[in-house]
């Protein structure tokens, strides 16, 4: 009995030596070590800070032969800025105003949104708002400007995601 426990944990053992330096090929290579550079800016609602955490995503402009980069993710403050650190190069911004949940039990057609805008903002390839990070050094950071959302959807404070950041 004891040769046959042996046996199958050195062929488990002997999968993970030989498959662990397999690469995957059907995931794209994605950077692993990244100069990052600081950034920053605001963001207001219909013309003042949102009272409310908006989901901020910088989505990386891929230029030829470029590795994959994930996306930048950050949330304004209650005044409307935001920091985040970015490698150099061309972004597309987008934003979200998350819900609370996204799948509510009590039969809500409108509880199931998990982004409040309804996606007005959300799509990288359709965003009008771009930036450019650029390298910098000591304490010198990014200057992002304003991002200036409009929005007429009315907002149920029960259903939004609560500030996470001071």
């Amino acid at each position: 009995m004891h040769s046959k426990r042996i046996t199958g944990l050195s062929l488990v053992l002997l999968s993970l030596v030989v498959f662990s330096g397999c690469p995957a090929n059907n995931r794209p290579e994605v950077e692993t070590k990244l100069d990052v550079y600081p950034a920053s800016g605001k963001v207001t609602l219909n013309g003042s800070p949102s009272k409310y955490s908006i989901l901020i995503t910088f989505n990386k402009v891929k230029k030829e032969g470029e590795k994959n980069i994930p996306p930048g993710r950050t949330s304004s403050l209650k005044d409307g800025s935001f920091k985040i650190k970015l490698t150099e190069g061309d972004y597309k911004v987008t934003f979200k105003l998350p819900a609370r949940k996204a799948f509510d039990m009590n039969n809500d057609p409108d509880s199931n949104k998990i982004d409040l805008f309804e996606n007005k903002y959300s799509d990288p390839g359709e965003s009008e708002f771009k930036v450019t990070v650029k390298a910098v050094e000591g304490d010198a950071v990014n200057d992002l400007g304003e991002y200036k959302l409009e929005s007429d959807v009315k907002i149920d404070p029960k259903k939004v995601l609560p500030r996470m950041a001071p």
